[in-house]
Formats: C-alpha cells, sequence, structure tokens
C-alpha cells in the first residue's frame, strides 16, 4: 500500500480560544441498531470527508493547531479513519423516559460511559498525542435498547461542523445525497484571513456595543481565579446540576401562540423559537426569587458568523470549524425579570441578535477580540449570575435515522459544563426541544414548579 499524500488545514484563532480543550458527544438511543451498517456508514463518510480522517498537530513554529488530512485515493489497512468501539450489557435496561408531543419535564442525563468510550479525548493536546482520527462512536447495547454516541473535538469542529459529519453518516446509512465541505489544500484558513482582513481595514460602524465589553474579560491570574473561585461556589455550596428540559411539540407550540399573540398585539416584531425557549428558561429559573433578591443577570448567545461571512465568501456557508461570534444584552435584574412578560424578554434576545448579523459588528468584535488577548473568560462577580447560551437547532445534529424508533437525544461538553451555559438541540422523533444546563438545585425545582403550573396549557409566569 503506497504511503498517502497528506494536505495541512490549518485552524483559526477562534479554535483556540478556550474550546481547544473540550470534547463534545451527542447520543442517541434508539430501539435497535445495525452495528456493522453503523460502521461501515461512518467509515464511508471519513472517506469522503477526508478531514474526519485527519490528525491534529502543533505547528510549533506558528503556535498553531492544524489538522493533517490524508487525500490520496486509498490508504494503508493499519490507518484509522474513524474510531468505533462497542460494549455489551445484556441484562440491564436503561431508564428511557416516556416522552410525546405533550411532554413537559425535566430529565436526568443517562450516565456518558454508555455513549462515549473512556479513553477518548477532548482536548487537542491529547488529539495530537494519540494520533487519533477526529469522529469517534461508541455503541452500548443493552436489553431494552442501543445507545449510540459520536464525539468530537470541539477544538476543530463547532455543532454546525459536527452536524456535518453527522448528516454524513445519515446519508449514508439511508442512501442519500450529501456533499462533504471542501477541503482548503493552500495552507490558509478562510476565517483566519478574512477575520484578519476585517481587522486590519478602517471600522465599518460603531464602537462595539458596551454590554459585550463588559461580560467578557481577558484571561489573567485574577479573572481566571474568580471564575473558578464562581464555579466552584456553584458547583459544591449551590448543588449546580447538569440536567435537561424537554418541552414536545404542542408544550411549545402553545407557548409560542400566547408569545406571537402579544407581538401581534403591540405591533412589535415576532421572535423565534429560539429566543422563546431562552427566555422561558431564565423565567422559570428565577420563578420564586423575582421580589427577594438584588441580583442581576447577564445573557449572552453565541451566533454563528457563516450567513454573515457568506456574503463575501460563499465557501463560509460550508464552513466547519468554530465560526461564532457573542452578542450580549445590558444587565437585567431579576426583580425586573419577573415582572417583563415572556415575549418582552424573548424580543430582547432577538433585537440584539439581529444587531450582530453584518459584517461591521464582526470586525468589531475581531478588532477588540485583537486589543484584549485571544483567551477570555465569562466575567464573574457577586451578587451577578452570568447565563451564555448556545442554540444548536440549525446545526442539524439530530439528523441520525438509525431505522429504529429513535427513544432520546442527549449532549455531553467534556471534561465539564461550566455554571448557567444552556445548549438547544431539536429532537427529530416528534419536534420537541431539549434544553440541556448546569442550574442551582433551588432553581432547577423552580424550574420543575414551572412545568408543573404549565398542566392545562396555563402560563407558568402569571
Amino acid at each position: 500500500m503506497p504511503t498517502p499524500n497528506f494536505v495541512i488545514v490549518p485552524l483559526s484563532r477562534l479554535d483556540h480560544n478556550g474550546v481547544e480543550n473540550i470534547g463534545f458527544t451527542f447520543g442517541y438511543v434508539f430501539e435497535t441498531v445495525d452495528v456493522a451498517a453503523l460502521q461501515k456508514a461512518a467509515q464511508h463518510t471519513a472517506d469522503k470527508w477526508r478531514l474526519l480522517a485527519g490528525r491534529v498537530e502543533w505547528d510549533a513554529a506558528k503556535k498553531n493547531y492544524q489538522i493533517c488530512v490524508p487525500v490520496s485515493e486509498s490508504l494503508p489497512d493499519d490507518y484509522a479513519s474513524i474510531k468505533f468501539t462497542t460494549t455489551r450489557f445484556p441484562s440491564f435496561n436503561l431508564n428511557v423516559p416516556s416522552l410525546d408531543e405533550d411532554s413537559r419535564q425535566v430529565l436526568e442525563r443517562p450516565p456518558l460511559k454508555y455513549f462515549r468510550a473512556h479513553d477518548t479525548p477532548s482536548s487537542l493536546s491529547a488529539y495530537a498525542t494519540k494520533r487519533l482520527p477526529l469522529m469517534a462512536i461508541h455503541v452500548s447495547l443493552m436489553q431494552n435498547c442501543t445507545c449510540v454516541g459520536i464525539s468530537f473535538p470541539h477544538g476543530v469542529l463547532d455543532a454546525t461542523g459536527m452536524g456535518m459529519a453527522i448528516r454524513g453518516v445519515n446519508a449514508a446509512l439511508n442512501n442519500l445525497e450529501w456533499t462533504p465541505p471542501m477541503l482548503h489544500p493552500s495552507n490558509i484558513n478562510i476565517l483566519e484571513s478574512t477575520l484578519s482582513n476585517l481587522r486590519e481595514a478602517d471600522s465599518m460602524g460603531s464602537d462595539l456595543p458596551g454590554a459585550l465589553q463588559v461580560m467578557i474579560v481577558p484571561m489573567t491570574i485574577f479573572s481566571l481565579l474568580s471564575f473558578c473561585r464562581s464555579f466552584a461556589l456553584e458547583i459544591f455550596w449551590h448543588k449546580s446540576t447538569t440536567r435537561a428540559v424537554y418541552l414536545g411539540r404542542r408544550t411549545v407550540e402553545n407557548i409560542m401562540v400566547r408569545v406571537m399573540k402579544e407581538s401581534e398585539e403591540s405591533g412589535k416584531p415576532p421572535v423565534s423559537k429560539g429566543d422563546m425557549l431562552i427566555a422561558w428558561l431564565l423565567k422559570a429559573a428565577y420563578l420564586e426569587e423575582g421580589c427577594n433578591t438584588p441580583n442581576k443577570i447577564s445573557i449572552s448567545s453565541l451566533v454563528s458568523m457563516r450567513p454573515t461571512l457568506a456574503e463575501i465568501n460563499p465557501e463560509f456557508g460550508q464552513y466547519p470549524h468554530n465560526a461564532y461570534t457573542q452578542m450580549a444584552l445590558p444587565f437585567i435584574d431579576i426583580r425586573s425579570l419577573s415582572l417583563m412578560s415572556l415575549y418582552a424578554l424573548a424580543l430582547r434576545h432577538r433585537e440584539r441578535l439581529d444587531e450582530t448579523r453584518n459584517i461591521a459588528y464582526i470586525q468589531g468584535v475581531t478588532k477588540w477580540f485583537h486589543r484584549i488577548g485571544v483567551y477570555i473568560v465569562p466575567l464573574r462577580r457577586r451578587q451577578l449570575d452570568s447565563w451564555s447560551f448556545s442554540n444548536q437547532v440549525i446545526s442539524g445534529v439530530e439528523e441520525l435515522n438509525l431505522g429504529s424508533t429513535q427513544l432520546g437525544l442527549w449532549c455531553w461538553a467534556t471534561p465539564a459544563i461550566y455554571d448557567h451555559f444552556a445548549t438547544i438541540i431539536n429532537k427529530s422523533r416528534d419536534g420537541g426541544y431539549l434544553i440541556t444546563a448546569c442550574v442551582r438545585a433551588s432553581r432547577w425545582r423552580a424550574i420543575e414548579k414551572a412545568l408543573e403550573r404549565m398542566e392545562g396549557g396555563l402560563d407558568p409566569f402569571v
């Protein structure tokens, strides 16, 4: 077998701002799985999209991670394009919650070990040391179901890029058309070069909104210690845990009917389901704190730059690496939050989100990050809860059809998700939504109370 040829795919600075130490796993629960067919489909996907078969490397001269991608038509027999492992639990029954279109409940995630092999790394440095491919699939065969976990290093792919790979596996399984993202063998990262050009160009708009500059601070020994202290306090004193809220399709639609009615009656713009779900989680979490605390919250969301940058270069539509910016709302005190309608809070999020979807905003963020440095941390201080949201609904990670009933879909960030961080994904089985968040024990109780108040279609915040 001939030695494969390689191309180098450099990563951008956005792949080095903390995500280089994070892994991500999407966990699916099915009634049954054809394991051989799944492995064959994953192998086929990696053969078509050779980036997945690449190896992480550290370029010491450029101080940058890069992917060494094999591009020969055939690869050596001992070259692994994917990592595929299985375990068997023949007498074990996984607790699978019964969910339908009207469901609304807080869920406990099953153990990660059923979806991710113990030796699957998270950090890019570990991937580089172990010389592992970028997609790892772990299957756990149980008495009542089969668990399938698909894992990636977040330092190479964001949720959209991971969704591209999962769509490829699904296409191979179900004989669907799928075109892999383009490789750029020119040793140039198109995001890095585009952002560099924007950074050096004259400013197109006004200064970056002050809310984001306040909420995100440069990583120094003091800001890092403050973040770690706050995180430890949340975990050990406030008993913060990562759980999930599931809202079925009809439950979400009923909430949206009330939200859109207020939009129409006020003559103000509509909001998306994502805006509403973020507002719903915040109002539910503080359901019992509104009149009793002087505290405030900050709200930020990750926003994909792909649609905006595609106006400059259409290739950004298929860019698989981390390609997000951040937006932030001004601080909101919890008393005001409790008095605000669900629609009013969702509209605040929508208006600020729309303000970010232009080249001038991206340029402003890029120039600011260049001034303060690559490494940043969320602001932590007393009497302030710093919330961050990642809406992954359009990523396509739910698009995995293994030929049997899907019983569950979960997500994990490894080694851990930090407090007040939430992700939203869509469940294709019945159109419901899953919000995974790290929240205080008292606030999980408040969220459960809000769900109970929704019995009969009632508004829990009235």
